[in-house]
């Protein structure tokens, strides 16, 4: 027996490493205990955990790597007769992929690693052999023989895979990602750095104790105390600067235990390519158990969105109604293009999100060119949201692009309904019922000038017209033009447009709702139509 080890739930980073670990002790049949807000197991299982780490790491990102893709573009050349051109074409293009995968430097490094094991296949000359051979027969032979090789060693493979897409988004520096040791075995890196001396390690007792683990409290000693600085955008690199230390002197030390705990982090993010989502509810370990179970949800694949699925998890949480009584500001942690990015979902937003649920999914997979950038809809929209901010300058911006480049709108319909229902209180039908209004008559005057000749240039003026007064916030402008238009035309003013003039988010959300329908934006997408 071992001594016990006592880990508290705390902030999110730490709150996702112990997720990580618990997963990994479940996974591997490690006994672990868990009560309250705490985990606690006997040190004797770090005995063995880097191999429990390692495989947990493989067993779970395994469908997500490059290495897989691999198996998977080989099995359809086994599929091949090659007995026509297009079979040898698409031979070339597959083998292509391969050979372009095995040339990347993790793979190479990989190869070092698979000759130390006393392996004197060369894959980068059987590469060279495969693409020189003039017979497909014997180029399938060949290829064959290389993803054997390949499966033999599957383990290094997945692992550098894994290494620089899931790990490396969240510590770097240390372990099998120092740079010194990256043709160095996978479980030897990661036992000296990380397992070895969690397993060793032992309070220090006495009274002149100058060190304490700044997460868990434990006693230190210096030879026992790691540094930060290798975990990406928390720790600070001390051998190099201090100055972010009161008088210069650095306090901030991880035990050996913590260190191993935040090595866990990415088992504790739900992970899609390089991005982790994850859900910090410190209420609990079972609550943070709970809310990080992201379900898959069929969907087409340009509309399979990690940060959806999550969202898509509340809505299922929410309609518990002794849930929503217990729901509290809970806080939502991206790891995404190389940084963190924190909301907090309250029971409010939650409220939003749910009943607009609908809406939200209809720009799931959506992008929008402005320049020479695409923008993802869903996630734009979805972040504004959940950081309390309007869609107005979205709206704007997606509307004026739209209409100078004759693009398609229809999806703007969305996020004009989703923008009134996140602004009005406990009013969403009646708002809701104002936009599609607004949309209607809009979508009237549309009709009318276009005419029999279809000619938009008059209904674009109008447009800039609007949106200008729009993007001012000028009710009075924005009327004025309006009612010039309408009298030009001979057209009744419809009941209701001085209404909305009183309240300038009903008045925002009734002048983009008027401008995308007199734009063609109220009608439903037709199949095959995109944004782009």
């Amino acid at each position: 027996m071992g001594r016990e080890v006592i880990v508290t739930l705390n902030d999110a980073l730490y709150n996702a490493g112990i997720l990580g670990f618990l997963r990994i002790c479940e996974k591997s049949d490690l006994p672990i205990k868990q009560a309250g807000n705490s985990i606690s197991f006997d040190s004797d299982i770090l005995s063995d955990f880097t191999a429990c780490y390692l495989q947990t790491m493989m067993n779970v990102f395994r469908d997500d790597t490059i290495y897989t893709e691999i198996m998977t573009r080989h099995a359809r050349i086994m599929a091949l007769q090659i007995n026509s051109e297009d079979d040898k074409k698409l031979f070339d293009e597959i083998f292509k992929y391969i050979a372009d995968k095995l040339k990347r430097a993790s793979y190479e490094a990989g190869f070092e690693i698979i000759k130390v094991r006393g392996e004197i296949y060369d894959f980068t000359a059987a590469v060279k052999e495969i693409k020189e051979e003039k017979d497909y027969g014997n180029k399938i032979s060949l290829l064959n023989v290389l993803i054997q090789k390949m499966k033999q060693y599957e383990d290094i493979f997945l692992l550098k895979d894994i290494t620089y897409t899931k790990i490396q988004p969240f510590w770097t520096n240390v372990a099998f990602l120092n740079s010194k040791k990256n043709k160095a075995e996978f479980n030897e890196c990661f036992e000296e750095s990380f397992s070895q001396p969690a397993y060793n390690f032992t309070p220090r007792e006495g009274k002149k104790i100058q060190l304490t683990c700044c997460q868990c409290d434990v006693p230190i000693s210096k030879n026992d105390s790691f540094p930060m600085a290798w975990i990406n955008d928390l720790g600070v690199d001390v051998a190099r600067k201090t100055s972010h230390y009161w008088n210069f002197k650095v306090d901030s030390f991880l035990c050996p235990v913590c260190n191993l705990i935040y090595a866990c982090i990415p088992l504790g993010f739900t992970m899609k390519g390089s991005e982790g989502v994850f859900v910090n509810d410190n209420e609990s370990i079972t609550k943070l158990k709970e809310m990080n179970v992201v379900a898959a949800i069929k969907l087409e694949a340009h509309k399979d969105d990690l940060f959806y699925r999550v969202i898509d998890r509340f809505m299922h949480i929410n309609q518990d109604i002794t849930v929503q009584k217990e729901l509290n500001n809970i806080q939502i942690v991206r790891r995404s293009n190389g940084q963190y990015v924190f909301n907090i979902l309250s029971k409010e937003k939650l409220q939003v999100l749910d009943y607009c649920k609908r809406d939200f999914e209809s720009i799931v997979g959506l992008s929008f060119k402005i320049q020479d950038e695409y923008i993802n809809i869903y996630r734009r929209v979805i972040q504004s949201v959940l950081a309390g901010e309007n869609l107005y300058p979205l709206l704007y911006t997606f509307l004026h692009t739209g209409i100078a480049k004759s693009m398609k709108i229809w999806f703007v319909r969305y996020l004009i309904k989703i923008q009134a229902v996140a602004i009005c209180k406990g009013d969403e039908k009646m708002r809701e019922k104002v936009v599609f209004a607004a949309m209607k008559r809009g979508e009237e005057l549309r009709t009318v000038m276009l005419g029999d000749n279809q000619n938009e240039n008059k209904v674009r003026t109008l447009s800039y017209k609007l949106l200008n007064a729009l993007k001012v916030r000028n009710p009075s402008e924005f009327m004025d033009t309006l009612l010039r238009n309408y009298i030009g035309l001979g057209m009744q003013v419809p009941v209701g447009f001085l209404d909305v003039l009183k309240e300038e988010n009903k008045f925002l959300d009734f002048g983009y709702a008027f401008v995308t329908g007199l734009n063609g934006g109220s009608s439903k997408k037709e199949d095959g139509e995109d944004t782009k």
